[in-house]
């Protein structure tokens, strides 16, 4: 996997590696000739054998260039900590579009609380004003 890998990403169109991959690439070639000559197959996983052909540097996938720094070995405890900050703000966001819905229909009510209390007291200045013998305003 990590021979096919580094083959396809670091080999030119023209079919060739520069020096320094050529260099990576023959000891990708060794590694899993020793594999399969220990093991009668080659079970290293991708990481271990970049770790053991590129070497360790911590901060950074090493053979994938410069990127994101790895906040893990297997970036597993990055993208933990990044799920559970997602569900922390959904959460949120739920909450306070609930809270938002909750006050709408709140003001929404008083609205109509008012408008009714208003429709009742015209009601009543009318029939007062009928009572007394005024003419109405409206």
């Amino acid at each position: 996997m990590y021979l096919k890998l580094w083959d396809k990403t670091k080999r030119h169109k023209n079919g060739k590696f520069d020096d320094e991959a050529e260099i990576k690439y023959k000891e990708f070639k060794q590694l899993h000739e020793k594999e399969v000559g220990e093991k009668g197959a080659d079970n290293v996983s991708l990481d271990v054998a970049y770790e053991k052909v590129l070497g360790y540097r911590p901060g950074y996938a090493r053979g994938l260039g410069n990127g994101h720094p790895v906040l893990s070995k297997d970036g597993k405890k990055g993208r933990a900590e990044l799920e559970v900050n997602v569900v922390q703000l959904q959460n949120k966001n739920n909450t306070m579009r609930a809270e938002f819905e909750h006050h709408k229909a709140e003001t929404l009510r008083k609205e109509n609380e008012a408008k009714k209390k208003q429709e009742e007291l015209e009601q009543k200045l009318k029939l007062i004003m009928e009572k007394i013998g005024l003419e109405s305003l409206t």
